[in-house]
Formats: structure tokens, C-alpha cells, sequence
């Protein structure tokens, strides 16, 4: 913590800096909605891909981040909070694009109908584990259902090499 910075402003740049692929996201996501909500003769085909790959870049870094560790592991709980929301946040812009997108496909000059088509199938896709990981930041901020996975987790037989789903095993701890 630096001395010309209070406690609240030297966590917030820690939050930025390790979750800086997941505000990158959500300000592509939000020029991509705006982009999309523009008059016709405003837009090209051109630059709705280039928006699309943008934003198919930044959600896979924030993926990226997300899978090559923990980046919430030494975040207090209200960081957890904000950064799930953000997270949430992004993943209903995402969806908001690719029903947008696929509205607009038939408009799209056939030249780059096919690429367009890809990239929404893509984002598609990496919202999906987007979705995943946002499951996963929610849990953690229910201390119930994290002291079940904590015993759950302690009963689990160690000798096993097969590894579970862990929605369905999730599921078994529900009831």
C-alpha cells in the first residue's frame, strides 16, 4: 500500500490489475451493444467483425486469467462481490450481442456473412465458459453452500483416478 493512497483505493488497483482482461471485456461488450443500437447507415459489415473479434479477444483473456489460477485467492469478500457482478455483467452483454448479431446476419453482405457467422459461434462458446466460471465466483460468496462443498470434499475418496462432473457431484451435495 502506498502511503498517498488510502486501503479501499490500493485494493481496487490490486482488483484492476489482476482482473484488468475482465473490465477490458465488459468495455467492449458495451461499445459492441452501442455499435449495435446505431442507425444502419452508420455501420458496416467491416466493422461489426472487427468489434465481434475485439470482443472475442478480451472475453478469452479473461478467461485465460481466470483458468491459469485463482484470481480472487487473496481478494477480501466485497472484491469478490463487485468482481462477480461485473462478471455477470459481462456474460448478459455477451448474450445481448450474439442475439443482436444473429438478428442481423441476414443483413450482413455475404462476403462476410460466414466470418461474422464464426465469431458469433465462437463468443458463443466462450460464454458458455464464461457462465462456468461466474457459477463458480457465485459459489463462493454462499458461506452455506461452501461449507457443504468443504465436506463434500472431505469425504471424497482420495484413491479414485476418475474425476466427476462437479455439477453433478454439486447436485448430490444439494440434497
Amino acid at each position: 500500500m502506498t502511503p498517498e493512497k488510502g486501503f479501499g483505493e490500493y485494493m481496487i488497483d490490486q482488483e484492476y490489475g489482476r482482473m484488468q482482461p475482465l473490465y477490458e471485456a465488459m468495455s467492449v461488450g458495451s461499445y459492441t451493444i452501442a455499435w449495435l443500437e446505431q442507425k444502419e447507415q452508420e455501420r458496416s459489415d467491416f466493422e461489426f467483425q472487427f468489434n465481434l473479434a475485439r470482443l472475442c479477444k478480451s472475453v478469452e483473456d479473461f478467461i485465460q486469467v481466470c483458468s491459469s489460477g485463482n484470481p480472487l485467492r487473496e481478494t477480501p469478500h466485497d472484491g469478490v462481490q463487485r468482481l462477480t457482478y461485473c462478471a455477470d455483467t459481462l456474460a448478459q452483454m455477451v448474450q445481448i450481442v450474439i442475439r443482436r448479431g444473429r438478428e442481423r446476419l441476414p443483413e450482413t453482405c455475404e462476403g462476410l456473412r460466414q466470418t461474422i457467422a464464426g465469431l458469433l459461434n465462437q463468443i458463443e462458446e466462450l460464454e458458455g465458459r464464461m457462465e462456468d466460471i461466474l457459477e463458480a465466483w457465485q459459489i463462493s460468496l454462499d458461506p452455506k453452500l461452501s461449507a457443504q462443498i468443504d465436506v463434500a470434499l472431505g469425504e471424497i475418496d482420495k484413491t479414485k483416478t476418475e474425476i466427476p462432473n462437479w455439477r453433478e457431484t454439486l447436485e448430490l451435495v444439494s440434497h
